[in-house]
């Protein structure tokens, strides 16, 4: 039996990355994500999911602007993509390289070392609830990925949004067009999100102490399908914030 495994996308692995030329270097990291795109997913087949999730975490190379969404099963359903795999999984072998390659690609090629996390974040995996039950390869796999996920255990730790089997505490998502989610298997990156949680109007300042230059991101993600139950909110507040820093200004 194989398993049909797929990655559940929140942020720019969906969007980054430039097309370089054919020649180009395998390792150039310019273009690493939309090699990988290109060569493990079928992207075309790509469909939008309901998710709970939420701009959660500062990243230091946004400007620290709260540009990295986390899952968090307490939040809102927003919208996700999920994609799948070009390969299928027949072992916990297959899956963990799928994960690596991922994460490669997280790294933007930087992962000589073949980690599936990071002091930051970590791949998760979240199982269809029809497959799971009594199926000997699942479970084999779910085994097999549990015993990666204690060779990084340091960094599992530290994502609460994953339990200490490197599982997803999400529930099995829902395709916003009520069609089924035909996968057995999904990946995702869970970042780690910081200890409190901001408000739309806190995420909002983020971007704008950072003069905009990165509210670009979240505008990407938005036109790509990824949103947050929260986005109408942020977006009214960094309106809110032009307005008033004009009129101090005049």
């Amino acid at each position: 039996m194989e398993l049909r495994i797929g990655i559940l996308i929140v942020g720019a692995l969906y969007w980054d990355g430039q097309i370089c030329p054919a020649s180009c270097d395998q390792d150039c990291r310019k273009c690493y994500r939309h090699r990988w795109r290109e060569n493990r997913l079928k992207i075309e087949d790509a469909s939008v999911v309901k998710v709970p999730i939420r701009y959660g975490r500062r990243s230091k190379l946004r400007g620290n602007t709260y540009s990295s969404i986390v899952f968090d099963r307490t939040s809102k359903l927003g919208e996700a993509l999920s994609v799948p795999c070009i390969n299928t999984v027949h072992s916990s072998a297959d899956l963990i390289d799928e994960a690596m390659h991922m994460w490669s690609a997280e790294m933007n090629g930087d992962n000589k070392s073949m980690q599936i996390s990071a002091n930051w974040g970590c791949s998760a995996l979240l199982l269809n609830p029809e497959c799971r039950a009594e199926d000997k390869i699942a479970n084999a796999v779910i085994a097999g990925w549990a015993a990666r996920v204690e060779e990084e255990r340091i960094n599992y730790e530290n994502c609460r949004s994953v339990d200490k089997n490197g599982l997803l505490l999400i529930d099995w998502p829902i395709r916003a067009d009520g069609q089924p989610l035909e996968l057995d298997l999904l990946l995702a990156t869970a970042n780690r999100p910081d200890t409190i949680l901001p408000s739309e109007k806190d995420v909002a300042q983020s971007f704008f102490e950072d003069d905009l230059r990165n509210v670009s991101y979240i505008l990407r993600n938005h036109r790509s399908g990824i949103r947050t139950a929260y986005d109408t909110g942020i977006f009214a507040h960094i309106e809110e914030l032009k307005a008033e820093n004009i009129k101090h200004s005049d």
